[in-house]
């Protein structure tokens, strides 16, 4: 315990001699605080790179930012000797770092380099950094994938400083690969950026590996990789045209050939004569697991077209595929039936034929100058069963030329508009040779008939040559009297019944039937045509060329012939027969009419308009269609 006690009283001594004399100094200078000494400012920046091996001659150089430093110094050395120093501004540094790419390019070997900053005069110099600047590996870029060339051209990548290349070709089988050739050859091959060589060596449809490397400063550096391709015919590489072909139905077409398997897209050319309607990229999602198909977004109107389609491969476009040709004879522009040639009212009513799965139809009016005067849109849901009409809001003006087409929307498409008609709006010229022609509040040139008779009425102007055609509609209880177009003829005397004295007749009734009249004399007697709409818009043609003639009803030819008897000139008119006038209903209405001194054949002959068939009547007595 003595002993221990003893030990103690040695400690606390110690303790006393330490702590006495800085007592003694801080009771001197009266200041009883602590202090610390701040550490020193980081004044020297880090290189950070280049570092290591690169292949770039002209490299990025990264350093740590100096807070203060008003301007940076960097020196770059080769095998000891100075080859570039700069004075870099703090402009080019962000928050932490600085970062300078000198313009001045650096030639392969290695390099050192420091970096100090001024901070009211140079600081002390960073350690070394060090880095090399090595050639680039060429890069092979064709040929790869497949390719129908058996000498194909080897490119690659230039290396900058080469003076010469080796490339080295084998052909696989499986996994072993056999060497073909090799080949070397001068830098003088190269280009800005690549080489290409073509060796006169003949290879087989097989697979094939090759690479290729540089000479730089007399060694030969290290192999670029292995680069695959592999030879096919050619055959295999162009599609086969399957469809469309023939005739179609269809205004757009689908497309269909066969796969094309290492293609990465296809084009695809449609051309209507020798113009490109259709010049489609066509992507590979387009494709099963043998047949493409595409359907461009593009309105085929009828017509004869031909088509064609190439595959790309590795960025080459190969073969187009045979030709094949198709029909389009789609039923998907509307017929116009009225106004046509001359019309009476001034504001007439717009009428086409009504076409099925069609949401929508646009028909626009133009004058004679080209402005257009209506534009409308029509909802399909106001169509009646076989037809559309629209009446404008807008008067014409009279004694005007016109021209107006029209155009559906099916399937979500705007189809074609149909071919532009034109038209007149005016009753000159018309004069009744029997009974009352009034034009009626929906501008039909009209007549209640007279009872036991005739009414008619004619066209100014005598023609031979005559292409004569009309819209008209009889309504009424009794079927049988006829509804004529006159051709031919000269009204007076007026005969029995008020008949035109010399005539040339075209009749049909709502029994059916037609017939043809030359004075009275039958040339075609009551014949049953099912071109007939009974209780309908019917449009009555003929054409007259001497004595031979050809007469349509609705479009579909129903007689021609020789009439030598035929007067050789005469007045154009129309008109009909009422055997009972106390039937309120009967009337015949007139829409239009159209005659020329030229003969005007009818599309394809034996029918007119290219969808007679579907011009069919509502169904309706009424007034108006």
């Amino acid at each position: 315990m003595k002993k221990i006690f003893q030990l103690v009283s040695v400690f606390f001594f110690v303790i006393c001699l330490i702590i006495s004399p800085l007592s003694t100094a801080f009771a001197q200078s009266g200041d009883h605080s602590l202090s610390f000494v701040q550490p020193a400012a980081i004044i020297i920046p880090a290189p950070i790179t280049p570092s290591g091996s690169t292949t770039d001659t002209t490299p990025t150089y990264t350093w740590t930012k100096i807070t203060g430093a008003t301007q940076y110094q960097m020196v770059v050395y080769k095998s000891g000797k100075q080859v570039a120093i700069k004075i870099v501004s703090p402009t080019y540094c962000g928050t932490t770092q600085c970062t300078y790419t000198p313009t001045t390019a650096l030639s392969y070997g290695s390099y050192t380099w420091k970096i100090h900053a001024y901070i009211a005069g140079w600081k002390s110099y960073s350690a070394l950094k060090t880095f090399s600047i090595i050639p680039p590996l060429p890069v092979p870029t064709s040929p790869k994938g497949i390719t129908t060339d058996t000498t194909p051209t080897f490119i690659w990548t230039k290396v900058p400083g080469a003076s010469q290349y080796r490339y080295s070709l084998y052909q696989m089988s499986g996994t072993s690969a056999s060497l073909k050739y090799t080949k070397t050859v001068a830098s003088s091959i190269c280009g800005i950026k690549t080489c290409a060589s073509t060796p006169p060596i003949i290879i087989n449809y097989a697979s094939y590996k090759w690479k290729v490397q540089a000479l730089v400063s007399g060694t030969w550096r290290t192999y670029s990789a292995l680069t695959a391709f592999s030879t096919v015919t050619p055959a295999s590489l162009t599609p086969i045209s399957k469809t469309p072909t023939g005739t179609i139905t269809k205004d757009i077409a689908t497309f269909t050939w066969t796969k094309v398997a290492p293609a990465s897209k296809y084009l695809l050319y449609v051309y209507k004569g020798t113009t490109a309607v259709v010049a489609a990229s066509v992507p590979i999602t387009a494709c099963g697991v043998t047949y493409c198909t595409a359907t461009p977004a593009k309105v085929l109107v009828n017509g004869t077209y031909s088509w064609k389609v190439r595959a790309m491969v590795n960025n080459v476009l190969q073969p187009f595929s045979a030709t094949k040709a198709f029909v389009v004879k789609a039923v998907i522009i509307p017929t116009q039936l009225s106004p046509l040639g001359y019309v009476f009212p001034i504001r007439p009513i717009f009428t086409w034929s009504k076409l099925l799965n069609t949401t929508y139809y646009n028909y626009i009016v133009y004058n004679k100058n080209g402005v257009i005067i209506h534009n409308y849109t029509i909802n399909a849901t106001t169509c009646g069963a076989n037809y559309c009409i629209h009446k404008p809001a807008v008067n014409l003006t009279a004694s005007a030329n016109y021209t107006w087409k029209v155009r559906a929307k099916v399937s979500g498409y705007w189809r074609a508009f149909s071919s532009t008609q034109s038209f007149r709006s005016q009753t000159i010229g018309w004069t009744p040779v029997w009974g009352t022609w009034p034009i009626d509040a929906n501008g039909y040139y009209i007549t209640a008939g007279v009872n036991n008779a005739e009414a008619s009425t004619k066209y100014n102007g005598s023609y031979s040559t005559v292409t004569y055609e009309a819209r008209i509609r009889r309504t009424g209880t009794w079927k049988y009297d006829p509804n004529f177009l006159i051709i031919r003829g000269t009204p007076n005397p007026l005969g029995a019944n008020k008949m035109w004295g010399s005539s040339l007749r075209f009749e049909y009734a709502n029994t059916g039937q037609y017939s043809i009249y030359l004075n009275g004399v039958p040339k075609v007697s009551w014949a049953s045509s099912s071109a007939i709409r009974p209780n309908d818009w019917n449009i009555l043609k003929v054409t007259a060329s001497g004595p031979n003639m050809v007469f349509y009803i609705n479009g579909t030819r129903v007689w021609y012939g020789s009439i030598p008897d035929a007067p050789a000139s005469g007045l154009v008119g129309l008109g009909m027969m009422t055997a009972n006038s106390t039937d309120a209903t009967n009337r015949l209405y007139v829409d239009w009419m159209r005659v020329s001194n030229v003969v005007t054949a009818s599309a394809g002959d034996p029918t007119d308009y290219p969808l007679a068939e579907a011009i069919q009547g509502d169904g309706t007595a009424s007034a108006a269609p």
